[in-house]
């Protein structure tokens, strides 16, 4: 933070009293959040396109089970089955 000014300008800007011993507490506190967000800004600025892409990673299902094999013990433990399926509830409203 530049200076003092800077602290009561952001309070009449919040529309709160600061005291003058809160005021010293407030600097550093603002002091040290600027430096986390300069932080998080030259980590942003060294992300390249390559580096940036988020993709899923599956594993390699090497072993997979019979189709099937699970869905009556599934299909047992659901509150609600409609037609082999677990039924629950809509959320969501296409109505436009």
């Amino acid at each position: 933070m530049k200076d003092e000014t800077d602290i009561k300008k952001l309070a009449k800007l919040s529309h709160i009293e600061v005291s003058e011993e809160e005021e010293e507490s407030l600097k550093s506190d603002i002091d040290s959040i600027l430096s986390y967000v300069q932080q998080i800004q030259d980590i942003s600025a060294e992300i390249t396109p390559e580096k940036g892409i988020l993709r899923n990673v599956m594993r390699e299902d090497n072993e997979p089970h019979e189709a099937g094999l699970y869905s009556k013990e599934i299909l047992n433990e659901a509150p609600n089955v409609k037609d082999g399926y677990i039924e629950v509830r809509k959320i969501i409203n296409q109505d436009k």
